[in-house]
């Protein structure tokens, strides 16, 4: 064989090469989420448009594991989290306040004394390696503190969501969603699940905290 030859085939090699590193590149990082029904099921949303999905597509091409749980409870996305995590380089989408809320909203102070330790014990067990991105509670509207007796109120979201403050706080690889940043109750919340357009602002919350792909749009 020929030093010409020999050259030629080292080039393409290495043209190649650089192709698959390129094409490596290109690849978001998987996309974990664990929660409630907020992940878990389309409830009052048109299908399809649920956050995580569209904050999915942002990401693509990506792994897709979802892990969200109807009714589950802080001490379930622990478990879930517990059984299925190994430490790795992925977003971490954790939405995982709503029902741990509801079930203690006549006892709030007791409720989040109970889950603050197994919050912090299941952020922890993520590790320093992943993304992580904790959703915040997202105040309801009116009409949902009537439905339910006024036994919630924007007080009892604020102390859920300064537990997540308090459990995440210094940590350089957890950001911290704050829907109720440019959250609208009355449009954007029903039945303490998120509508079309709060569906679309949470994505949009998510996508600006981690970044997208050039040239992606969120679903209309």
């Amino acid at each position: 064989m020929t030093v010409g030859v020999v050259v030629s085939i080292a080039v393409l090699l290495g043209a190649f090469g650089f192709a698959v590193v390129r094409s490596r590149s290109s690849h978001s990082p998987p996309l974990y989420a664990y929660g409630t029904s907020y992940l878990a099921s389309d409830t009052v949303n048109t299908p399809g448009t649920r956050y995580i999905e569209q904050y999915q597509h942002a990401l693509q091409p990506s792994e897709f594991h979802n892990f969200g749980k109807d009714g589950a409870t802080i001490e379930d996305v622990a478990a879930s989290i517990d059984s299925t995590w190994h430490s790795q380089s992925a977003i971490v989408v954790i939405d995982a306040l709503t029902n741990s809320m509801f079930l203690t909203r006549t006892a709030t102070q007791a409720g989040i004394q109970a889950s603050e330790p197994v919050f912090r014990s299941m952020i922890n067990r993520l590790g320093r390696v992943a993304t992580i991105l904790v959703v915040k509670q997202g105040y309801p509207p009116e009409s949902d503190y009537e439905l339910y007796d006024y036994s919630l109120s924007n007080a009892t979201i604020d102390a859920w969501n300064s537990m997540v403050d308090r459990a995440t706080a210094g940590l350089p690889n957890v950001r911290v969603i704050d829907t109720n940043q440019g959250w609208n109750p009355s449009t954007m919340m029903e039945h303490l699940h998120p509508t079309d357009a709060g569906e679309a602002h949470i994505a949009g919350q998510l996508v600006a905290a981690d970044g997208v792909p050039d040239g992606f749009e969120l679903n209309p």
